[in-house]
């Protein structure tokens, strides 16, 4: 996934009148187009909680106002943009300037670029110094202090400079902490913001199931799996890699194990009809996963997660 920190200190922008303030809007969302077409995952603008209810100095516009007030086309692509899990929480422990900055904080966390409300007065730096106060392990210990440069961009045209730094973070979060899931279900609900270019069939969560645990050793191994095909195919989109490279033990069915068990390969595609899976990826022991690669789009959809499927040789 590709996303922006949206800088919400930068709301305080004066503004002259509703004209002005639209065209600062209108000049955020072109940043946002361009990250956006990338085509890096499902792009996101992530803001501070109830940011989108806040006015610029002067009460002139909000973002609410702003995307009733554009054509349609555009309008449900920036809410496409705002709708991707995008709301920050509070974190007192990031500052600018002696200021709670949350969304500053977020890109201080996790690398990620920063983007801000500007009208080439206010936020035209590449980056801001930000500050993060902690307190070190020790009840008689006094709260600390680090700082570094978060990086910012401020105008569409600055963005071939920040790309390496775009593209570190997107690699950055495409790592899987196996500690953050508690069960399958919860494994299932978060797939797409977990394995952002892949697509995994109807079948494949009933399969998952079939595991019963997420500490049984299969799904480890398939989770693991997910997450270098997802690897993979960010670096594809980051012109890193081959998409034809897919890593690990791959291989295709014979013609006569299709034609015998084909039936058995037939799994649910996004696109909402169904296709004969052949490629498919060796484990380890009996585990395969099945997979339907898609290269005009750079995704590959999971069809099967499991059992041995029966061929020629393998009943």
């Amino acid at each position: 996934m590709s996303e922006l920190a949206f800088n919400e200190l930068s709301m305080d922008t004066k503004v002259a009148n509703v004209s002005h303030a639209g065209a600062l809007f209108e000049a955020l969302f072109e940043i946002c187009d361009a990250v956006n077409k990338l085509k890096l995952g499902t792009f996101s603008l992530r803001i501070k909680k109830g940011v989108n209810l806040t006015a610029f100095q002067g009460h002139h516009l909000t973002i609410i106002t702003y995307l009733e007030s554009i054509d349609k086309e555009n309008r449900t692509r920036y809410t496409t943009y705002l709708a991707q899990k995008p709301l920050l929480a509070n974190n007192p422990y990031h500052k600018f300037k002696e200021k709670e900055a949350v969304g500053f904080g977020y890109a201080y966390e996790t690398g990620t670029v920063s983007v801000s409300i500007n009208n080439t007065v206010n936020w035209k730096e590449n980056s801001y110094e930000i500050s993060r106060e902690f307190l070190p392990e020790g009840s008689d210990a006094d709260i600390q202090t680090n700082k570094k440069n978060v990086m910012h961009l401020p105008f569409k045209d600055q963005l071939p400079d920040l790309l390496p730094v775009i593209h570190a973070g997107i690699l950055k979060k495409a790592m899987l902490n196996l500690g953050d899931i508690i069960s399958i279900e919860d494994f299932w609900e978060k797939r797409t913001e977990l394995f952002t270019m892949l697509d995994f069939s109807t079948d494949a969560e009933a399969l998952l199931h079939k595991l019963g645990s997420i500490n049984h050793p299969d799904f480890i191994k398939a989770a693991r799996y997910f997450e270098r095909l997802n690897l993979h195919l960010l670096t594809v989109g980051l012109k890193q890699a081959t998409f034809d490279d897919i890593p690990g033990d791959v291989s295709l069915d014979s013609g006569m194990t299709l034609t015998k068990y084909g039936s058995e390969r037939i799994f649910s595609l996004p696109s909402g009809g169904t296709g004969k899976f052949s490629l498919h990826a060796k484990l380890g022991g009996n585990l395969r996963i099945y997979l339907w690669p898609e290269e005009g789009l750079g995704r590959i959809t999971i069809g099967h997660v499991g059992h041995h499927l029966r061929t020629v040789k393998y009943k």
